[in-house]
C-alpha cells in the first residue's frame, strides 16, 4: 500500500487582557450555503483561499504579511454566526467570555439543568448569578451570536510544488480608549 501525505492546521487566537483586544484570522471553512466564500475545503497549488478577519472594538488592521502570495480586500465586512457552549461553575465561575466579538446574540439556551436563570450579556462577556438558595451549582449554556468579519483572499501563483504551505501574519492595534 502506497503511502499517502495528510496534513491539519490550527488557528492560534491571540487577545488582550481585555476581552475588546481582539484580533482573530481564519480561513473561511463555512459552507457556500451558509455563505461560505470557499467553494472547497482542501485547495490545489495556486487556488485563491478566502479568510476571515475579526476586530474586538478598539483594533485596527495595521498589514498582513504573507510568506508567500497577496491578499485582496473582499468588501465590506460580513456577519458571521458562531455557536459556543460555555460552562459556569457557582460560586466561583459566574462569568465567561465568549470567542469572537459579538454583534448580536441570536439565541441561548442552558443545556440541562441550570438554576443560574437568566444570562446577562455585555459584548463578549456572559455572566450569571446564583440562587442565595444554592451554594454550588455547574450548567452549560449555549450561545448562538453575530460576530463582524473582514472578508479577504489570499491569491498566489503555483509554487511548482504538488504540496506547499502559506503563512500569513495580521499585525493590528488594539486603543482601549475607542469606544
Amino acid at each position: 500500500m502506497a503511502t499517502k501525505k495528510i496534513t491539519t492546521s490550527f488557528t492560534v487566537t491571540f487577545s488582550s487582557s481585555s476581552s475588546d483586544g481582539i484580533l482573530i484570522a481564519e480561513v473561511d471553512e463555512r459552507e457556500v450555503a451558509d455563505g461560505g466564500l470557499n467553494t472547497k475545503t482542501s485547495f490545489a497549488p495556486g487556488d485563491a483561499v478566502a479568510y476571515l478577519i475579526f476586530l474586538g472594538t478598539g483594533v485596527t488592521i495595521d498589514d498582513q504579511y504573507h510568506s508567500y502570495g497577496s491578499h485582496v480586500s473582499l468588501g465590506a465586512k460580513i456577519p458571521i454566526t458562531k455557536e459556543e457552549s460555555v460552562t459556569f461553575y457557582g460560586p466561583d465561575q459566574l462569568e465567561q467570555t465568549l470567542k469572537y466579538p459579538v454583534h448580536a446574540i441570536v439565541s441561548y439556551e442552558w443545556v440541562g439543568n441550570s438554576p443560574f436563570g437568566t444570562p446577562k450579556f455585555n459584548n463578549q462577556t456572559v455572566s450569571v448569578k446564583l440562587p442565595t438558595s444554592v451554594t454550588y451549582a455547574a450548567a452549560i449554556l449555549k450561545v448562538k451570536y453575530t460576530s463582524m468579519a473582514d472578508p479577504f483572499k489570499l491569491v498566489h501563483a503555483p509554487l511548482g510544488y504538488t504540496e506547499y504551505e502559506i503563512a500569513t501574519l495580521v499585525v493590528g492595534t488594539y486603543d482601549p480608549t475607542v469606544v
